[in-house]
C-alpha cells in the first residue's frame, strides 16, 4: 500500500471499521476488542507502516503518508466508507485520514492522543472548529447533516 507493505487482518461482516494502534504496539492491540465488534461489522485491524509485521521502509513516517496507507488498504479490500478507531499514534494517523478522505470516513473515535496546532504542517478538518489539541479522547461522526467533536 502507498509504496510499502501492510500486514493486516480481516474479520466479521457488515459496515467496515478500521482500528489503528499506538506505537509501540501491533494489531494484537485490539485482540480483546475485534471479537466484540465482529457479529456487527468488518474489521480490519493493520499492522503500522514500520511495526509489526508490515514493511519498515525507510521514510513516510509522517501521520499523512501513514494515513494514505490506510486509505489504500482499505481501497483494495474493497471498503468505499469505513468507520476508524485509533489510539495514541494511531489516533493521530486516523485524523489525518478523516481530514484527508472525508468522503469515505464515516466515523472517528480516538483516544489517548495530542494533536499538533495548527501551526504544524499536519493537515486539520474542518468542521470542527474546536480546537482538538486539549482533547485526550473523543468522537467525530460526519454524516451528510452534521459533524461534532465531543472531548
Amino acid at each position: 500500500m502507498n509504496g510499502t507493505s501492510l500486514h493486516y487482518r480481516t474479520a466479521g461482516s457488515g459496515p467496515a471499521v478500521v482500528l489503528l494502534h499506538g506505537v509501540p504496539k501491533t494489531s494484537y492491540h485490539w485482540r480483546y476488542l475485534v471479537p466484540k465488534l465482529t457479529p456487527h461489522y468488518t474489521v480490519v485491524v493493520p499492522d503500522l507502516r514500520g511495526l509489526g509485521d508490515s514493511a519498515r521502509p525507510s521514510d513516510g513516517y509522517d501521520s499523512a503518508t501513514m494515513s494514505d496507507d490506510i486509505a489504500e488498504l482499505m481501497n483494495h479490500l474493497g471498503h468505499r466508507t469505513y468507520a476508524v478507531a485509533g489510539e495514541d499514534w494511531g489516533a493521530v494517523i486516523g485524523y489525518q485520514l478523516a481530514a484527508r478522505h472525508r468522503d469515505h470516513v464515516t466515523a472517528l473515535v480516538f483516544a489517548e492522543a495530542l494533536f499538533p496546532d495548527s501551526a504544524s504542517r499536519t493537515t486539520r478538518p474542518s468542521p470542527p472548529r474546536t480546537s482538538p489539541a486539549a482533547c485526550t479522547c473523543g468522537i467525530w461522526v460526519s454524516t451528510s447533516s452534521r459533524t461534532s467533536l465531543r472531548c
